[in-house]
């Protein structure tokens, strides 16, 4: 793409003018922003007017592999812990996992036509595949810093083995992909 130009910012003080985009989106990131609100505020001045706001974030985890997982994590290195964690890297990642709440942020913001609709979405990963995507998770980063590499080895060899002992080499489960709409008055 030879015309694209990458802007980076910051999403509660965007670098743009009033009424420059006619859309707009946020694909899972606004449950790591801080202040959601102002970055819902920016993302509504930088529309154009009638101009369309599109973002996504995930559903509640309700499948038995996060909340194995979890329990894993929690054994690791405490439950109070991790979330605190998760916290830092997603302070609002519970909140934008409920429609409700994802409507009614959009609304509070000043969005119009608003609609919040879930998406699912059908998963299958390998035991191996589900450990590394669950590695690059703020959890597990967290969990791997916390008990230093070796300990962080002996941590998946461990959850490995009981997973794999629990549920087989091969996960497949549900997924909520919560989608927002919003349009600009």
């Amino acid at each position: 793409m030879p015309n694209l130009r990458v802007v980076t910012g910051d999403a509660a003080d965007l670098p743009f003018g009033t009424g420059m985009f006619d859309a707009a989106t946020a694909s899972f990131v606004l449950s790591h922003v801080l202040d959601y609100r102002r970055g819902l505020a920016e993302v509504l001045r930088v529309l154009k007017p009638s101009g369309v706001f599109g973002g996504a974030s995930w559903a509640a985890n309700t499948d038995p592999y996060s909340q194995a997982w979890a329990q894993l994590l929690a054994d690791a290195v405490s439950e109070r812990a991790v979330r605190a964690a998760e916290g830092q890297i997603a302070p609002h990642e519970a909140f934008f996992g409920d429609a409700s709440n994802f409507e009614t942020a959009l609304a509070e913001a000043g969005f119009t036509a608003v609609a919040v609709h879930t998406v699912e979405l059908d998963c299958a990963f390998s035991l191996e595949l589900y450990l590394r995507d669950r590695e690059l998770g703020s959890g597990g980063r967290f969990a791997r810093q916390a008990l230093g590499s070796d300990g962080w080895s002996r941590f998946l060899a461990s959850a490995r083995e009981k997973l794999q002992s629990q549920f087989g080499s091969q996960f497949s489960y549900t997924r909520g992909v919560l989608i927002g709409v919003g349009r600009r008055r």
